[in-house]
């Protein structure tokens, strides 16, 4: 262990033009002073924790979407009461709401809570609000392990470099779709805080929801997030004071994407049903699908007539609020052509939400997974500390934040 340390700070959708003296001054003086990339611009789909810890593409990874087809590894393969939890769930409505301490619930929601809390608490995969006779066909992608341990990716990571060079690492106030996280980012700050204080480690990850989680109730633009930024700052600016205390440490914050203001909301799944169903195709039986908030992803578990396919790909909804990519685009976007993602792939226009959705109760203000090219959807990136010199860019991509990283830890740490 080095007498200094390192925080990563991930600023989980913290968009490029966030960074304000008015609204971020702590983080606005910051990038005054250390490396600065004024936009990073991520991959296609929802998997940039990978991007940036790896410096691989989605094509190159294999991570596209958060949840895959994955029939053989899902952890819901041998569940017998998937069937029954399907049949009862269809006896709570949606439409049947109930106030609990001033706050609205519709019972079918309150039964998947239920669920989750007793049955399947366990699990790495929360089944949100996956249809149950779906849950065995899917399982998680990138956070289907753990990302801190040796070789994970079958790559060089981030963890493999700091390995090498034995520097010790805490990621307890970091963030996966499989581990139970803190309260909130306060929590997350003042813990690494303690442990610095009692057992300093050379490297911490960090992870800030306020920008994303905010950004979706309220929408990118809103005055409540702006007011929630500021917040965040001030927690930050408190945080690097605190640990500041004993010794000058480098701080590097990452705004891995931006969000987007949400215009329409198109209901894809009932039309997508309805379609199907015409053709004489049962949900579970012929054909599974999956509800991202900005794209849907079609498996055929049978042989279909092609007319059926052309039904779903000849659609005016679909076609007026998104596309249907071809090879040449996955090609163009480093995406994977891989069936995990879809035998039919949709993904929505800027600013359009698939609702409902697998993972969401309410539909939300601000998305992204959006067209990375559109500013909107960048993100940043600042480093501020000894050994880093001053320097501005532009724009680069989210990926080499990898080799940046790397090479901003051995300036700090006078690694060759």
């Amino acid at each position: 262990m080095r007498n200094k340390s390192t925080f990563i700070i991930l600023l989980d959708a913290f968009r490029n033009d966030y960074i304000s003296e008015e609204h971020t001054p702590f983080l606005y003086k910051t990038s005054l002073k250390g490396y600065y990339i004024k936009k990073i611009k991520p991959s296609f789909g929802f998997c940039e924790r990978t991007e940036f810890f790896t410096g691989l593409k989605p094509n190159e990874s294999g991570y596209f979407s958060a949840i895959g087809f994955d029939p053989k590894n899902s952890q819901y393969k041998n569940k017998t009461l998937l069937n029954f939890l399907s049949f009862t769930e269809k006896l709570f409505s949606d439409k049947v709401v109930i106030t609990i301490k001033g706050k609205k619930y519709s019972l079918k929601f309150l039964f998947r809570k239920i669920i989750v809390k007793f049955i399947f608490k366990s699990e790495k995969l929360n089944p949100y609000f996956i249809p149950y006779k779906f849950l065995k066909y899917f399982s998680l992608t990138e956070d289907a392990f753990d990302h801190f341990s040796p070789n994970a990716f079958k790559s060089d990571s981030l963890y493999d470099f700091f390995l090498r060079n034995n520097l010790s690492v805490s990621n307890n106030s970091y963030t996966s779709l499989s581990s139970k996280s803190f309260k909130n980012d306060l929590e997350r700050l003042n813990n690494v805080t303690e442990s610095f204080k009692k057992n300093q480690k050379d490297i911490y990850f960090i992870y800030i929801s306020s920008p994303d989680k905010y950004g979706h109730l309220y929408g990118p633009n809103s005055s409540l997030l702006k007011e929630e930024l500021f917040k965040m700052d001030n927690e930050l600016e408190s945080f690097k004071n605190n640990v500041n205390q004993y010794q000058k440490n480098n701080f590097i914050y990452i705004g891995d994407h931006g969000m987007i203001e949400v215009q329409h909301e198109i209901d894809f799944g009932s039309v997508l049903l309805k379609i199907l169903t015409k053709n004489g195709l049962l949900p579970d039986k012929d054909f599974i699908y999956f509800l991202d908030s900005t794209m849907v992803r079609i498996w055929f578990l049978k042989m279909v007539k092609p007319n059926v396919k052309l039904d779903i790909l000849k659609n005016d909804l679909f076609l007026t609020y998104g596309f249907f990519p071809d090879e040449d685009f996955l090609i163009e976007n480093n995406l994977p052509m891989d069936r995990k993602y879809g035998d039919i792939l949709w993904i929505a226009n800027p600013g359009v939400l698939v609702f409902p959705d697998f993972f969401n109760s309410s539909p939300a203000k601000g998305m992204h997974g959006y067209d990375p090219n559109m500013n909107e959807s960048k993100g940043l990136f600042i480093s501020n500390g000894p050994n880093i010199v001053p320097e501005t860019y532009e724009e680069k991509d989210l990926s080499s934040l990898f080799s940046i990283q790397k090479k901003l830890i051995k300036k700090f740490y006078l690694i060759n």
